[in-house]
């Protein structure tokens, strides 16, 4: 991707709305960059980068909170691999209970199917 591209160009790189690179700036989680003379954004390529590496936290579960504090741990740090690794060490601990979580509702409801017998009467014993 050459240099200067406008908001619609990197969108489309990107795989993204304009709408929502618009969002990521109001997050701060990509900066508003500067206007040409024209005055039109002045977009480069690493933006688009930074824009891909956002869709692939998400992929992971990140919500925008926390890829924006991915992206404020300090580089170059002796400590940056350490906590990056502690916040997806957490992330898959929150996954694990949601995935705990859902079975216990999965097996709740189960229970509740099992009540069920299908009849034509008048009241389904669910809600009863």
């Amino acid at each position: 991707m050459r240099e200067g591209y406008t908001i619609g160009q990197v969108a489309s790189c990107s795989g993204v709305t304009v709408d929502t690179v618009r969002v990521y700036e109001r997050q701060g989680l990509i900066e508003i960059p500067a206007r040409r003379f024209n005055g039109y954004r002045h977009y480069t390529k690493e933006y688009v980068k930074r824009i891909n590496f956002i869709k692939w936290s998400q992929t992971l579960g990140f919500t925008l909170k926390e890829i924006k504090e991915l992206l404020n741990i300090s580089r170059p740090s002796t400590n940056a691999c350490k906590e990056i690794r502690e916040r997806l060490e957490t992330k898959i601990n929150t996954i694990e209970k949601k995935r705990k979580d859902l079975l216990r509702l999965k097996h709740a409801l189960r229970s509740v199917i099992q009540t069920c017998d299908m009849s034509q009467g008048k009241y389904c014993p669910v809600l009863e």
